[in-house]
């Protein structure tokens, strides 16, 4: 896979991708928290948008009509966080470990899906010096959440 990389604000990218998922998903409140405004990063936009659809998409097929998605954004030094919670319900601890492996999809198989994009979304993450991991709530919910790291001042676009 190739990388067009070059810097961006993660808290733009955070708002598109909110958008677009509000708008292909009327029936859910997607609801966006960042706590700072901009996120400067060195990231491939295109391959960035298409981790933050595939973890919207999948919050979206497994939350409840009229439910709610969550996403965060932090920053912590010199890495940025990310974070997707849905209200599904949940991930088993053998799920969790394997969810990021080809072809590992969840337990509801009337989900549609190929088990490709957290797969996939972990190889970007890691060529963008990045990770992502994910947490199963007491009550159910997954939260998917990645870490980038923050550009540096004056790195060139």
């Amino acid at each position: 896979m190739s990388y067009a990389m070059g810097e961006a604000d993660l808290a733009e990218e955070v708002t598109v991708a909110v958008e677009a998922a509000s708008a292909l998903y009327p029936r859910l409140t997607i609801e966006a928290e960042l706590e700072s405004p901009h996120v400067p990063v060195v990231v491939d936009v295109d391959r960035i948008q298409q981790v933050l659809t595939n973890l919207l998409d999948n919050a979206a097929k497994v939350s409840p009509p009229n439910g709610t998605v969550e996403v965060r954004l932090r920053r912590a030094g010199d890495r940025a966080t990310v974070s997707v919670t849905d209200q599904g319900p949940g991930l088993s601890s053998d799920l969790q470990s394997r969810v990021f492996d080809k072809f590992v999809r969840g337990r509801d198989t009337s989900v549609s899906g190929t088990g490709l994009g957290l797969y996939i979304s972990r190889q970007i993450l890691e060529a963008h010096d990045g990770d992502i991991r994910v947490e199963t709530g007491e009550e159910g919910g997954a939260t998917f959440a990645f870490t980038l790291p923050v550009a540096a001042a004056g790195v060139p676009r």
